[in-house]
């Protein structure tokens, strides 16, 4: 628990716009905790009281009693009496950050997204760019996050073929090895909280998450207006540095961010309903993520 000493000023994260929600509540949200990561206080709001007991004791070591932090993040369990029908979300505003079934997979991606406002953990030169990824075989593809807006119809597609997305705000790339960088969680979670985990997953609903590693990069997709058209690499480019994490020298990061664009197969995803795109996707990585694993 964190103690908040009187000469401290907490900093705060704008609330995101949007009314949090997969879909209009008939239940008003339970409650938002606190939880400091460095000086900067973040709110996590919770559907139940349950939820947020058992957030409050995965980031126990985070939490701020009194903290007044704005609603930064939702987490959803859905309609408890749907059964195993039912899915969890994590928010952000309106944005489905992440939808499914196993909450220890919510919770994971939850403390990816809390996790990405500490300092890198590496003194490794990485790109962290706001492109998602898609891992399939051990082996990452980037493509624009717009791509997986839909996810109870694209994410949905992509995970029945074994395509795993990554739950995170943004990914870290090494334009070296040309790899997709994984870091390891920073947050422990205890046994009693993976315990109530368990307890609250339905039958059935553990599913399978990119985890902590390097995989190498086998091609970077980007939207293009008809099949058949190019991707081309200033397109690529731009897709890459647009919306960096954490801008580095901005000549250096350009330059790491052209080589690497060079270098990789690029990819051109026509627009179209999601799923087309979901059909698309699967074909792209199908091409260029053939073979076994490859993640170190």
């Amino acid at each position: 628990m964190v103690t908040i000493h009187a000469d401290t000023e907490p900093l705060y994260i704008a609330p995101p716009g949007g009314t949090c929600g997969a879909a209009p509540r008939l239940m008003p949200w339970a409650a938002t905790s606190t939880y400091a990561f460095g000086p900067l206080h973040i709110g996590v709001r919770a559907s139940t009281l349950r939820l947020k007991a058992l957030l409050d004791e995965v980031l126990a070591d985070r939490l701020v009693t009194d903290g007044r932090a704005p609603d930064n993040f939702s987490v959803d369990l859905g309609d408890a009496t749907a059964g195993a029908s039912s899915f969890f979300f994590l928010l952000r505003g309106s944005e489905k950050l992440v939808r499914t079934r196993d909450i220890s997979r919510l919770v994971l991606g939850l403390l990816r997204h809390l996790e990405a406002f500490l300092p890198p953990m590496t003194e490794e030169p990485l790109l962290e760019t706001g492109l998602a990824a898609l891992v399939r075989n051990g082996r990452a593809v980037l493509l624009p996050r717009a791509a997986l807006s839909s996810p109870e119809i694209v994410g949905r597609r992509l995970y029945a073929h074994g395509v795993l997305t990554l739950d995170a705000p943004y990914v870290a790339v090494s334009p070296v090895t040309r790899s997709l960088v994984v870091p390891a969680l920073s947050t422990a979670i205890p046994a009693q909280a993976r315990s109530r985990l368990e307890e609250l997953a339905p039958a059935g609903a553990r599913e399978q998450v990119v985890g902590p590693g390097r995989y190498p990069i086998v091609g970077i997709v980007g939207f293009v207006a008809e099949p058949g058209d190019s991707f081309g690499l200033a397109h690529a480019v731009h897709s890459a540095v647009a919306h960096l994490a954490r801008p580095a020298d901005p000549a250096q990061t350009l330059a790491a961010a052209v080589a690497l664009c060079a270098e990789l197969p690029r990819l051109g995803l026509p627009m179209g309903k999601p799923g087309e795109i979901a059909t698309s996707l699967l074909a792209l990585s199908e091409a260029v993520c053939a073979g076994g694993p490859e993640h170190g």
